[in-house]
């Protein structure tokens, strides 16, 4: 078998191709292997900032909990403002906290064909604050344990938040570093430990259309006057519920036709503070009619911590009803929360407030007392 000789034509091109091939590696070696795009900046705060559109699906924003600041804080004393985060300080009050669980379980016991949850929000400090600052005497777990240990109604339950945000705080955003609330994501993963709780399907946060404000400066710099804060500002992420809703307020507490104001669950252009785009902050009573088809309606009884939390509920409830025991003049239009129940049918009451709400005989428990019956 013989074969053929080379072609001297093919001399020149063969030159061609080592060079062709010379100038590739020359190029990898000098420009790198792609030519792909470079990766977003981020900011000193460890999270890349997320679409900012209000007609995208929302996206899992990558956040570095802020291990590399440094260890000195300032104390100034009643916050904790430690490199460009501020925190709350706690207070642990076992007996405050088995009071508040004592006074949810009497109302319980009023209604017990509803089901009644417990939800204790723990703040920034417990996960990110100083270790002396979130143990012993300062421990806000070991309120909430305390709290949920001492439920004795058969219809209460208490929802284990602490845990769900416990394995977010490290990624992503879940709370403010200039303000005391969580942010509307820490809100949603809280709604996931309250769905797993009350039995329903929680719907998938990227499913959610989202906006934000970039530039958000919160109560803890109004209470610190930190400058830090103010350099180095929060965003404020908001997600629109999946079902269509149509909800109104009622600023005096009566509920009332003649008495109900349009709104919306949220608004993009606040007319006071960012954070209440959310439910438009705190109103004595607010109703939020959904088509979710779950044959459920629910109440929430609240402070501020929760106006992030109540648009998650709008896919799982045919009704959200909101109460800030607050805002409520009971005296005046004898808003009790039992007959509120039997009268608009609620199959279920969730009772959320951060932990500093739960013993605050000054302001909250007394209001929160009387919404109750507990007097």
């Amino acid at each position: 078998m013989s074969t053929k000789g080379f072609d001297k034509k093919q001399i020149p091109i063969a030159i061609g191709s080592v060079f062709v091939v010379f100038a590739i590696m020359i190029c990898i070696i000098v420009f790198g292997k792609t030519t792909g795009k470079t990766e977003p900046e981020t900011t000193t705060k460890g999270y890349k900032e997320p679409d900012t559109s209000q007609t995208t699906k929302a996206t899992t924003t990558e956040y570095t909990r802020a291990t590399t600041q440094p260890q000195e804080y300032k104390n100034t004393g009643a916050i904790i403002v430690q490199g460009d985060r501020a925190m709350e300080i706690f207070g642990l009050n076992t007996n405050g906290m088995k009071r508040y669980a004592g006074y949810i379980c009497s109302f319980a016991e009023k209604v017990p064909d509803i089901n009644v949850y417990m939800l204790i929000a723990p703040t920034s400090i417990e996960f990110y604050g100083p270790e002396e600052y979130h143990t012993g005497k300062r421990s806000e777990k070991a309120g909430i344990d305390a709290a949920y240990e001492a439920i004795t109604a058969k219809n209460v339950k208490g929802v284990n938040a602490y845990k769900e945000l416990e394995r977010y705080v490290d990624e992503e955003f879940v709370y403010f570093r200039t303000d005391h609330h969580w942010t509307a994501r820490g809100a949603y993963h809280a709604y996931v430990a309250f769905s797993k709780t009350a039995g329903f399907k929680p719907t998938k946060l990227e499913d959610h259309k989202s906006g934000q404000f970039d530039t958000f400066v919160g109560t803890l710099y109004a209470w610190s006057g930190a400058s830090i804060l103010k350099e180095k500002p929060d965003y404020l992420e908001y997600f629109y519920p999946l079902s269509e809703t149509t909800a109104v307020r009622y600023p005096n507490g009566y509920i009332k036709d003649e008495e109900a104001i349009p709104m919306k669950v949220i608004n993009e252009n606040p007319a006071v503070g960012k954070y209440t785009c959310f439910i438009e902050g705190d109103n004595p009573v607010t109703k939020i009619v959904t088509n979710a088809n779950s044959g459920r309606k629910i109440v929430m009884i609240k402070e501020s911590y929760g106006n992030s939390f109540a648009p998650w509920l709008c896919d799982n409830f045919d009704e959200v009803w909101v109460i800030d025991p607050r805002k409520v003049n009971v005296g005046a239009n004898e808003l009790d929360l039992k007959t509120f129940c039997n009268q608009y049918g609620i199959t279920d009451v969730l009772f959320l407030n951060y932990i500093f709400a739960c013993t605050n005989d000054q302001s909250y428990i007394p209001e929160f007392n009387k919404l109750l019956g507990n007097y």
